[in-house]
């Protein structure tokens, strides 16, 4: 698809569509989209809401963070549904389609 570090995504499934920043990486199949569920909240935690907390208690290595933006929470994309084999979550294997925005 020539995504390129930084492009600008729409991800889309049956439920809805989030738009994200592209990273790609070795480490993921390029027929693949990885998108991490520990970024992208809105309330709570330095690491998904990019927010300092006072005394860092939870979050020590905070000063390790290398985003700059807080994300998109994926779970926009994921049906409520559990899959129709086993009954479990579909958290992996959600099928979307990609787009250049």
């Amino acid at each position: 698809m020539g995504i390129e570090e930084g492009d600008t995504l729409r991800v889309k499934s049956g439920i809805g569509d989030i738009t994200i920043k592209a990273n790609v990486t070795e480490g993921v199949h390029p027929k693949v989209i990885a998108i991490s569920n520990h970024l992208g909240h809105w309330a709570y935690g330095e690491y998904a809401s990019l927010k300092k907390t006072p005394l860092h208690i939870s979050e020590r290595d905070s000063e390790l963070i290398w985003w700059k933006e807080k994300g998109v929470h994926p779970n926009w994309l994921i049906p409520n549904a559990g899959d129709p084999i086993g009954g479990t979550m579909r958290w992996m294997d959600t099928v979307v389609t990609v787009e250049k925005v």
